[in-house]
């Protein structure tokens, strides 16, 4: 055991260790004392009288402790002083109140805000909104016009022989026929079914055919024929001689037109046609009425009512 510890001893001098061993052993006494002096209590204090007995005492303030606060925390800080600076302590275990958020009014606007303004542009951007389109007006009703093609002039005498027949395409109302100079007939117009042509006589004639008189069989005024139907007419000359002429209706055709048209229609009567019928047969021209709202002709037996 000699042997080991006198080894340590020289491996401790031999290392030049000997100023660490010092501090250390050092320290180890003021750890021993300081010990010493604290559980002591009472005896440190007599001691130290004990050493200042010796010299005179010197005069040294008188320090005494402050009455403890019941409204502030007790707790050390690090720079010596006895209580905090800030306030109470908080409970970790209560939350901290939120923090106060000022609320801020807002005018109403008086005036309502219009509907396109919150609306999004087509777009997608921030420009003027689209305007509403006006609303279409309705469409007015079409009106009837009708369109009648004919033949007309002298009828074979022969077996095989060739007519002398002349076309006429889209009679105009009032129209003459042959001529104006040589006027056998007058176009009324298309009867209210929209089937027969009517043409009135302004010399006597006997009819053939399959024509409708109007307003009677007694009473022959006019003469209705439907697409097709060819009639004749027999007239007898000054001299004795007859002859005789033949109407064919080849189409009756039927268009829509506004009633601004409707009305040009009605208008672009032949004044001869009228001059002809009111000299030869006034009569007819009352009762056969036409309206320009139908396009038809109708016949009224009391010339005095309003047609339509």
């Amino acid at each position: 055991m000699n042997e080991l510890l006198k080894s340590l001893k020289a491996d401790l001098l031999g290392r030049r260790l000997l100023p660490a061993l010092l501090l250390v052993g050092a320290l180890l006494c003021v750890a021993v004392a300081y010990a010493v002096m604290g559980a002591g209590g009472g005896s440190g204090k007599a001691g130290v009288g004990a050493v200042a007995a010796g010299r005179p005492a010197a005069a040294t303030p008188s320090v005494s402790t402050a009455p403890a606060d019941p409204k502030e925390a007790v707790s050390e800080t690090t720079d010596g002083a006895g209580y905090q600076r800030q306030g109470g302590a908080h409970d970790p275990f209560i939350s901290l109140p939120s923090p106060h958020v000022a609320k801020v009014k807002t005018k109403k606007s008086s005036a309502p805000t219009s509907a396109s303004s919150s609306t999004p542009s087509v777009n997608g951007g921030t420009g003027a909104t689209p305007t509403t389109p006006k609303p279409t007006p309705k469409a007015q009703p079409k009106k009837s016009v009708y369109h009648v093609a004919a033949l007309f002039g002298l009828a074979p005498t022969a077996p095989g022989q060739s007519s002398q027949l002349t076309p006429y395409e889209d009679l105009r109302r009032l129209q003459p026929l042959p001529t104006k100079s040589n006027a056998l007939l007058v176009f009324n117009g298309v009867s209210s079914s929209g089937k027969s042509a009517i043409f009135t006589q302004l010399q006597e004639g006997i009819p053939h055919g399959p024509g409708q008189c109007l307003p009677s069989a007694l009473q022959c005024q006019a003469i209705a024929l439907k697409e097709g139907e060819v009639e004749g007419f027999e007239y007898i000359l000054p001299s004795g001689q007859s002859v005789t002429y033949q109407l064919q209706v080849v189409s009756i055709a039927k268009s829509e037109a506004s009633a601004a048209s409707a009305r040009r229609s009605y208008r672009l009567e032949s004044a001869a046609g009228r001059s002809l019928l009111l000299g030869a047969s006034p009569s007819v021209l009352a009762n056969l009425r036409y309206s320009w709202r139908r396009g038809v002709v109708t016949f009224n037996a009391h010339p005095h009512h309003r047609h339509r």
